[in-house]
């Protein structure tokens, strides 16, 4: 009489997932010892996360009215550009671009970590992605030159979520290119380009997973970028039991606690979560959209200067129609042409493209 099968012990599935990736990293590292032998290898260099927020929080500022109820006064309405946009170096003196253009490099604010939008490199130790591209587009409206050689006018400095308005308000950087959703809270503390990209919110379970929607994540965990527009939104979900809401600094931090599950989701936006989905073959996009993300760059409401006082700067928002909506399951590159440069207020828009 054959002996009874053995029947297999009910998991979770945060330890279904924990035990495929450690199944996966223990195959990987016994290829890497069986062919290490003899082979030389030189690891990139190491990349310093950035630091944590140290800066003191910037003061409410009157940048312009902002009311998505009135059609003339949608936080996706930026500035007006000039009708003739200025070519690089012949900036107005004493504005903002003429101090870019002097300073000899564009300080950008942007991530380490977000795949396909501004992430390190580890072959090359660069950061690279298309948030970096439409740096580089700038940096070439302002100083002019090569595509080949702009780079060398980009001062990258990484920085966290909670790290992007306190950093372009104070005037340690010159814009932010990190994803940034647009807002009419937002438009009291800094100033924003028009929308360069729409994004919008979702989330990214196990395959496999009955979760489809928000609700469905009642009594889980959820994982979210801190200084985001997603945990307050979470939070404010009447669901029973209630959500449990972690909140991290970097982006790839949700990555770990998903697959060492400590979380059961991440909620971000698509376009962000179409990178973490590449890196994780368990892992997938789900439910339709939470909410629209009209991202745009944040610079400083007002022009940074060596001395106590600055000026403000600002036009007359534009009440130029709501673009159409793109689709969100890839980042998008504009189809051709680059931004134009303002005078006046010296600043750079890069959400108007030539047709």
């Amino acid at each position: 009489m054959p002996a009874p099968r053995a029947t297999r012990p009910a998991t979770s599935g945060a330890t279904r997932r924990a035990a495929r990736r450690t199944a996966i990293a223990l195959a990987g590292l016994a290829g890497l010892l069986a062919t290490a032998c003899g082979a030389s290898y030189t690891a990139p260099a190491e990349v310093a996360l950035p630091p944590e927020v140290t800066v003191a929080p910037p003061p409410t500022v009157q940048t312009r009215e902002c009311d998505n109820n009135d059609p003339a006064l949608l936080a996706i309405s930026s500035y007006d550009p000039d009708l003739v946009v200025t070519p690089p170096g012949q900036f107005a003196p004493g504005s903002y671009m003429a101090q870019i253009q002097q300073s000899g490099k564009l300080r950008v604010g942007t991530s380490i970590d977000t795949q396909l939008f501004a992430a390190v490199n580890p072959a090359t130790n660069e950061i690279e992605g298309f948030d970096v591209d439409i740096a580089k587009l700038v940096a070439l409206a302002i100083f002019g030159g090569s595509w080949k050689d702009i780079g060398q006018r980009l001062d990258l400095q990484g920085i966290t979520y909670a790290q992007r308005i306190p950093k372009v308000a104070s005037g340690e950087v010159d814009l932010i290119a990190h994803t940034m959703t647009i807002n009419c809270t937002r438009w009291q503390q800094v100033a924003f380009s028009g929308v360069y990209l729409y994004a919008g919110q979702r989330l990214l379970v196990e395959q496999g997973s009955p979760v489809t929607d928000v609700r469905d994540l009642a009594g889980q965990t959820v994982c979210v970028s801190a200084g985001g527009t997603s945990a307050d939104e979470m939070r404010e979900l009447e669901v029973s039991p209630p959500i449990e809401v972690i909140e991290v600094g970097n982006q790839t931090d949700c990555v770990v606690a998903f697959q060492q599950g400590q979380a059961d989701a991440i909620r971000s936006d698509d376009t962000v979560l179409a990178g973490f989905a590449a890196q994780d073959p368990f892992a997938q996009i789900v439910g339709d959209l939470l909410t629209e993300s009209p991202t745009g760059w944040p610079s400083a409401s007002t022009i940074p200067s060596s001395s106590a006082s600055s000026t403000p700067c600002w036009k007359t928002p534009s009440s130029a129609p709501t673009p159409t909506r793109p689709r969100t399951t890839a980042p998008h590159r504009p189809r051709r042409g680059g931004p134009s440069t303002t005078a006046g207020c010296g600043r750079t828009s890069v959400s108007r493209w030539p047709r």
